[in-house]
């Protein structure tokens, strides 16, 4: 008995392969859909970058805030004190604290009162 040589040729042989360039400009379909990915990717990291930033500033002005009113406390506190330097010292703390961006509408209103009647009347 002779060797098995098995099937003579069970797989045909690879055909050949034609590519084929074609050497016309994309489409604007085509150029979007290549795009699109990346610009859908850079909104998101852009509103994303926008959003906590925002939150980092109204963080930082939030805890601000929340020392304006223990500061205005002193400054009042110190503008109807008998001594007059401390007094002035109190008075231009006033000034400067209405004058920041930190108070609110109501919080102006409140250091405008105080500094209408009883403060002046306290300077003079």
């Amino acid at each position: 008995m002779g060797a098995y040589a098995g099937p003579a040729n069970l797989m045909p042989s690879p055909s050949r392969i034609d590519i084929i360039i074609h050497e016309s400009d994309a489409e604007w379909w085509q150029i979007v859909a290549a795009v699109g990915p990346l610009v859908v990717i850079l909104g998101v990291v852009l509103f994303v970058a926008i959003g906590w930033f925002r939150l980092r500033d109204l963080k930082t002005k939030t805890g601000r805030q929340s020392d304006w009113w223990p500061r205005a406390r002193w400054a009042l506190e110190a503008s109807l004190e008998d001594d007059p330097k401390r007094r002035e010292v109190g008075l231009a703390a006033l000034e400067l604290l209405n004058e920041s961006s930190l108070p609110g509408k109501e919080e102006s209103l409140i250091i405008a009162e105080a500094w209408r009647m009883p403060l002046r009347d306290a300077e003079t």
